[in-house]
């Protein structure tokens, strides 16, 4: 049956895409009551620091450094480690993964994924390691990993720095062991639309000392912490209201994932045997957060294309997404300062295939029902 957590649909509204966990109104009134008693509402007060201990521990790692978004988490774990050239990234990531890089003042090389696991993977990126590269990158999509093993043995053959940009994978296990010690550094998301939510945030996590102190000291213009020297500083405070809803989601996290996993397995149900529509399974984390329902619409089995489908459920008042698409490549932002053009055929052919489902708070049986009956009606509605 489906966990009792707070719902936030309400008739009328359309169906939303993202997770939306949030407290009730009691809990978010006593949240707000033991703030206000402090009189600490911002830059890293006890809850803040509370918060940063106890990531720390579900994530089993030495450091956890708040940031008031995943985007800037990204820019500062590169810019404090020193990266300085190219770092290799697939084109099929958000958006903000690639302009990071570039905020911190790196050049992104493009290279292309496997079409079956969405994911980068080693001989992909070899093709692309020259003399100037110097990091890379790499997203663990849809609650799933990339095959982190293979991605280590390369950076440990080659010296090049490895990151990984786990937005959209917090509590996830690869091989039996939670993320958050892989590669030099992981960056996670507390956005609202992400399984663990803060209503917006994120963090950068780090077994390695001196690049948390650098992230402590360049996340505000007076630095924190141990000293220590960097070649900037920012504004990424985490406010004290984040940070408790942060951790009401972290105490809440195993029934939030439970939740999403009984959801899923009903659009499983529902939609088995749709002819060109296949749900997306897990390919490497032994254990998934289940914070994403994905599918692939196959033109030529399902009859009508990925975004005939998005039309048609988004005119019922369902707000199902494309991901991701157009690959970033193809920007012209892109594609304007490249000397020539990048061809990644994996990429391009699934931007034109994947959606998103609606899973989170607001879904219910009669909802995924009522999306399964849409899906199917799409193929005629055009």
């Amino acid at each position: 049956m489906t966990v009792a957590i707070p719902s936030l649909n309400k008739s009328g509204l359309s169906l939303p895409v993202g997770q939306l966990y949030f407290p009730s109104k009691s809990e978010y009134d006593e949240i707000l009551e033991g703030i206000f008693e402090r009189r600490y509402f911002t830059n890293h007060g006890p809850s803040a620091y509370e918060f940063e201990y106890e990531l720390a521990d579900f994530l089993n790692v030495k450091h956890v450094i708040l940031t008031t978004n995943a985007t800037i988490a990204l820019a500062m774990m590169l810019k404090s480690a020193g990266i300085e050239g190219e770092v290799i990234v697939p084109s099929f990531t958000f958006v903000a993964t690639v302009f990071a890089i570039k905020w911190a003042g790196c050049t992104p090389i493009f290279a292309d994924i496997d079409e079956n696991s969405h994911h980068i993977n080693a001989s992909r990126i070899q093709e692309k390691i020259s003399e100037n590269t110097k990091a890379i990158l790499v997203p663990n999509l849809w609650g799933d990993t990339a095959d982190i093993r293979e991605l280590e043995a390369l950076s440990k053959s080659t010296g090049v720095s490895l990151f990984f940009d786990s937005a959209q994978a917090f509590g996830c296990e690869y091989r039996g062991k939670r993320l958050g010690s892989y590669g030099k550094a992981e960056v996670f998301s507390f956005h609202a639309t992400k399984i663990l939510s803060a209503g917006e945030g994120g963090c950068v996590a780090t077994n390695d000392d001196l690049l948390a102190s650098k992230l402590r000291n360049m996340r505000s213009s007076y630095g924190a912490g141990k000293f220590a020297e960097v070649p900037l500083t920012s504004n990424a405070r985490f406010s004290e209201l984040q940070a408790e809803i942060g951790r009401w989601s972290l105490r809440h996290f195993a029934r939030i994932v439970d939740n999403n996993r009984y959801l899923s397995h009903l659009y499983v149900a529902e939609l088995d045997g749709v002819p060109g529509f296949k749900i997306r399974e897990i390919q490497n984390a032994s254990f998934s957060n289940s914070t994403y329902l994905i599918a692939e619409v196959n033109r030529e089995e399902f009859g009508v294309g990925r975004d005939n489908v998005l039309k048609h459920l988004f005119n019922h008042g369902v707000n199902a997404r494309r991901y991701f698409a157009p690959g970033i490549h193809r920007m012209k932002v892109m594609t304007d300062n490249a000397n020539e053009p990048v061809s990644l055929p994996a990429t391009e052919a699934l931007s034109d295939r994947v959606i998103q489902l609606p899973l989170g708070s607001s879904v219910h049986e009669e909802d995924i029902s009522r999306i399964g009956n849409l899906v199917r009606q799409s193929r005629s509605a055009f």
